[in-house]
């Protein structure tokens, strides 16, 4: 592959520790899970910026058919503390592909910019690459047309599951029930630690394996106490 210049991936992720840690998050929203599927775009040195705009708009645009009057850019608007000026090369982009300015807002470095380490990349580089990705689940709940990931058939059939294994009232699409958070958390888990075993993921007492019998142990506890499911 070290020919390559234009990449597309469907990447598998856990977050469950570390850098980013989703697992306290998941079943309290709509949109945070312990495994997820990352879409990227990857340029190793042939296109830049202008044509990784382009690209996303017309995927959504032409491909997903959103409506252009709901969508909204951001860019990197800088950051005094790290020297990085704003990114008025994306804004400028973004305004000739026809998003009117209010639609198109500078942001800072916690929703921005993406850190390498702790001062991000320092040398020039001799080629320009780029990187972009897209959560799967959540631009599945938008093509949907539905308030959350867990409102899509990415989810659907695991609530089903669990109720047809249970003695408990469907999967009610309420935000702070406190079941449907039982569900939506049981969900997520079941399907992370699914991927995770199928990969070749084993329990164990240290490291990963144990943060996977953590997550196993937790799912059983909330299958028997909220569901009152017994079996294996």
């Amino acid at each position: 592959m070290n020919g390559y210049v234009r990449c597309v991936n469907s990447q598998k992720c856990i977050r469950v520790g570390g850098k980013h840690c989703d697992l306290s998050a998941v079943g309290t929203d709509g949109r945070h899970h312990t495994f997820f599927e990352m879409l990227g775009n990857w340029s190793f040195g042939d296109y830049y910026k202008k044509e990784s705009c382009r690209m996303a708009w017309d995927l959504l645009t032409e491909v997903f058919k959103l409506d252009v009057n709901r969508l909204v850019v951001t860019y990197f608007g800088g950051d005094k503390h790290l020297g990085l000026e704003p990114d008025f090369e994306t804004r400028d982009i973004w305004l000739q592909i026809g998003l009117p300015e209010d639609r198109v807002i500078p942001l800072g470095s916690k929703e921005n910019f993406w850190e390498m380490g702790e001062t991000g990349p320092c040398e020039t580089l001799h080629k320009h690459f780029v990187d972009t990705g897209m959560g799967l689940e959540r631009i599945v709940s938008v093509v949907q047309n539905v308030k959350s990931n867990y409102e899509t058939d990415l989810f659907l059939p695991y609530f089903q599951c669990i109720q047809n294994n249970s003695r408990s009232k469907p999967y009610g699409h309420q935000t702070d029930d406190p079941l449907d958070i039982s569900y939506r958390i049981l969900a997520d888990h079941s399907r992370m630690f699914t991927i995770a075993i199928s990969d070749g993921l084993k329990t164990g007492y240290r490291g990963t394996g144990f943060i996977l019998r953590k997550i196993i142990r937790k799912s059983i506890g909330i299958a028997a106490n909220d569901f009152g499911i017994s079996s294996p």
